[in-house]
């Protein structure tokens, strides 16, 4: 499946933030998280353009992780928290926001590979900060 234009972009943001930064999961749920708050501010609710915006910019977090070599099921986590960090912050739905980057990092996970997608789905399965309803709502 090829990655959209927009999800290329969004990428490129993430790997110029990762250059040179001492932790990559900080670094991501920094671009994560402002990417997630300028998708939301002028919206009302988390609906299907939002939701997609959200997906794109996890999907373009863990995509550009992976090409920089960092651990991608630690930036996944890391980016699902920024998207309900910046959706609590906003006063939006944190629900609909973790669902969102969910998905992102998912779709991008089984792009990288069977091996990868298997890691990925399990940190984030095991991960004692993300909500359980999130984390089971997308990962059946």
């Amino acid at each position: 499946m090829a990655v959209s234009d927009v999800v290329k972009e969004l990428k490129n943001i993430v790997v110029e933030a990762l250059k040179g930064a001492d932790d990559v999961v900080t670094a991501v749920r920094g671009v994560v998280k402002n990417q997630v708050v300028g998708s939301l501010k002028d919206v009302s609710e988390i609906t299907g353009a939002t939701i997609q915006s959200i997906s794109d910019i996890a999907e373009a977090a863990v995509v550009g992780v992976s090409e920089t070599g960092g651990d991608v099921g630690r930036a996944g986590v890391a980016t699902v928290e920024a998207a309900i960090e910046a959706a609590k912050d906003l006063g939006k739905d944190t629900t609909e926001a973790g669902k969102a980057a969910l998905i992102g990092v998912i779709k991008a996970a089984d792009e990288l590979g069977e091996e990868t997608a298997k890691t990925v789905k399990d940190t984030l399965k095991n991960a004692a900060s993300l909500p359980k309803e999130v984390v089971e709502s997308v990962l059946k």
